[in-house]
């Protein structure tokens, strides 16, 4: 939840980083990491965090 809400916060890439990380445990697909680091620059551009954001706050109801 920590890593969740430095996401949502700060706008943290490494937060989410870590939280996928953490999200999903056992052993990692072998492209694990060069996933993260994509994942990571796609939320480095423009506009694409804030967009995560947004959709941290949105109520459950409207989520359908």
């Amino acid at each position: 939840m920590t890593h969740l809400m430095g996401t949502a916060l700060l706008g943290s890439t490494r937060q989410w980083a870590t939280y996928l990380d953490i999200a999903h445990p056992g052993p990692k697909p072998a492209d694990w990491d060069t996933r993260l680091r994509q994942i990571t620059a796609k939320l480095e551009e423009p506009g694409r965090m804030k967009v995560l954001q947004a959709m941290g706050k949105i109520s459950p109801a409207r989520r359908r």
